[in-house]
């Protein structure tokens, strides 16, 4: 359904998208192996997880995340002098200080504004959410979009939740509507458990309160979605694609019937990537691009929810 029928449209163009993972293929059979006590069948069969990929000795997520922003340029059939703003969505910085924007910027020759963005699972979503309000202002007319995590290095991968996750980085170039539009249809939110999912200074390895992630998500994402579809006066029937975070099968499936909806539009990537926390949504935005699954107006619905808690839904339109 194109967003020209919808009352309440998005006023943000996804041009080109792109995305790169590292070198290191990580399988089921090697987390086995290292973690005896993980219970194979939950993870295969109920959770979805096959394989990740993870940073190998030397190899730097900066770069990794420089090869997704060149794809999604390329993608976009636009030369890297084009961009105006860098925002790059994550939890894990290369350092403290410089940004991984920065860093970026620097790396592609981008003597322009490029700041990052800690929202965990949800950043990439709040960061076009930020970029749509840049843009929308005329200050800017193409951003630069990043998702990127490692995860790798605050795994204990003697614990079961060990399997959950993967390094990697998605882009994607973004402008403002031709048509002046100006309207949003990103709905942001934080809220709920703090501690369900967090990473002390000084701490080697995250924590993670599995159930207490399920029972927020069920509960906050069904909300969400209801609201957005009666702004917007739609039903998942006039959706043509749903693109959500990818913490796992299960989890996906469970949000998706505790709203009451099916989950047959529901793009899902987790057993190839696992969860690249920020890098999730444009990682499988460049899937589909890939595969020819997107067409001009095809309408979007993004789906997130991560540490915080944060949460987002959005509405968005693929460029013509």
């Amino acid at each position: 359904m194109a967003l020209d029928a919808i009352p309440f449209q998005s006023s943000l163009h996804f041009r080109g998208c792109g995305f790169q993972v590292p070198q290191q293929k990580v399988t089921n059979a090697a987390l086995f192996a290292q973690n005896p006590k993980l219970n194979q069948e939950v993870v295969r069969s109920r959770l979805g997880l096959e394989e990740r990929y993870h940073l190998a000795d030397q190899e730097s997520m900066i770069d990794v995340a420089c090869m997704a922003a060149e794809r999604a340029l390329d993608d976009a059939g636009m030369p890297a002098s084009v961009v105006e703003l860098v925002i790059v969505a994550t939890w894990t910085p290369y350092q403290k200080v410089p940004s991984n924007a920065c860093h970026i910027a620097s790396k592609l020759g981008l003597p322009v504004m490029a700041f990052d963005v800690s929202a965990a699972c949800s950043g990439f979503v709040y960061a076009a959410h930020i970029a749509e309000q840049f843009l929308n202002q005329g200050q800017y007319k193409v951003a630069l979009i990043i998702g990127m995590d490692a995860l790798s290095p605050y795994i204990d991968f003697q614990r079961k939740d060990c399997v959950f996750f993967g390094d990697g980085a998605g882009a994607a170039i973004v402008t403002a509507r031709e048509d002046g539009q100006k309207n949003s249809l990103t709905r942001v939110y934080s809220g709920g458990q703090t501690d369900a999912f967090y990473l002390d200074q000084q701490a080697p390895y995250f924590h993670m309160d599995a159930k207490a992630i399920f029972n927020q998500a069920t509960t906050f994402l069904p909300i969400a979605l209801a609201e957005l579809f009666a702004e917007a006066k739609i039903t998942l029937d006039d959706v043509d694609l749903v693109i959500p975070h990818q913490p796992s099968r299960h989890l996906l499936t469970s949000v998706f019937e505790a709203a009451g909806y099916s989950t047959e539009k529901v793009y899902i990537n987790v057993q190839r990537y696992g969860n690249t926390s920020a890098a999730t949504i444009p990682i499988a935005l460049s899937e589909l691009k890939q595969e020819g699954k997107l067409s001009p107006g095809d309408l979007l619905l993004f789906v997130s929810i991560g540490a915080g808690m944060t949460w987002t839904v959005g509405l968005h339109s693929w460029a013509e």
